[in-house]
């Protein structure tokens, strides 16, 4: 009976220390997930920074593009206009051409020697 008791003892202590090991374990593995939560934590601020920046960015270059495109549009209307005073300068030109005074020989187009 001693025997089975000395037995028992040491299977308790033998547990114990198991017990104590897996605690201290334990405790190890917690301070790494700390340290895991921590830098998960870091990390997903790190996105949702670059995510806003990368969203400034988008919106920045849409805004390029929207004035680059009405640039262009005013580009486009405004060599319209110039095409067409042009062409109207060349008409009125061509009709002023025809508007030499016979008994002077005067013509309007006749420009001035400096």
């Amino acid at each position: 009976e001693s025997e089975a008791l000395a037995s028992s003892e040491a299977r308790a202590r033998e547990l114990q220390k198991q017990v104590l090991n897996l605690q201290a374990e334990m405790s190890t593995m917690q301070g790494q997930a700390a340290v895991t939560q921590r830098r998960l934590s870091a990390a997903e601020t790190r996105l949702a920074a670059e995510a806003t920046c990368r969203k400034a960015a988008e919106d920045r270059a849409a805004a390029v593009e929207q004035r680059l495109s009405e640039s262009e549009l005013k580009l486009e209307n405004q060599m319209a206009e110039h095409l067409a005073v042009e062409c109207k300068m060349r008409e009125l030109e061509s009709e002023l051409d025809g508007f030499t005074t016979p008994s002077t020989g005067f013509s309007p187009r006749r420009r001035r020697s400096r």
